[in-house]
């Protein structure tokens, strides 16, 4: 009997330490305005999606993008979870190369845009922004594409395949209709 507060203190401070070791290399005043952006980025992120007209959605969403950049250009940021940011499907490829930060905004119409940033693990903070560009497709389905003209989906799963990666992702096409879609994503020696 005497065992188990024991245990209990020794599994506490497991799960301390291995949080802990998450921000390991992100300096405090870094870690500090990471909190501080994730804190107002979760409002924004809650108004994409919860408000109430679609203008309101629409300004959320693009007052949400450059907070998102400034937060990621964050030396170290690949390194903070963004656990709060609930609203945003944030993605991490499963050998941990880069991570996508992915939404939606639905319109009054009922057809939905999509955004995202893909944040490579690499010191030099680069963020390849995600365009759709969807609109402009005639058959999406053999076309190869670039981040700046991106056929545009909200992502559910990354599989990692030798040099590329495959993205599964869901596209409210229409009222009547959604999609399934799956992305080959690769880098080039620019990243």
């Amino acid at each position: 009997m005497r065992t188990a507060p024991f245990i209990i203190l020794f599994s506490c401070l497991i799960i301390f330490f291995q949080g802990e070791k998450s921000f390991a290399k992100i300096s405090e005043e870094d870690l500090k305005e990471l909190k501080l952006y994730e804190d107002s980025l979760k409002v924004i992120a809650d108004s994409i999606v919860n408000g109430s007209e679609q203008g309101v959605r629409q300004y959320a969403c693009y007052e949400f993008i450059p907070m998102l950049v400034r937060a990621l250009k964050i030396e170290n940021s690949y390194e903070y979870p963004f656990d709060s940011l609930t609203r945003i499907n944030i993605m991490y490829a499963d050998d941990g190369n880069f991570r996508i930060f992915n939404w939606d905004l639905q319109k009054t119409t009922g057809v939905y845009r999509y955004f995202g940033a893909i944040q490579p693990k690499s010191s030099d903070l680069k963020l390849f922004p995600l365009y759709d560009y969807s609109d402009y497709f005639t058959d999406a389905a053999d076309t190869v594409t670039s981040n700046e003209r991106w056929y545009g989906a909200l992502y559910y799963q990354i599989i990692h395949t030798g040099k590329k990666y495959l993205l599964f992702g869901w596209d409210g096409n229409t009222l009547l209709s959604n999609k399934k879609i799956v992305d080959v994503l690769s880098f080039d020696k620019h990243g």
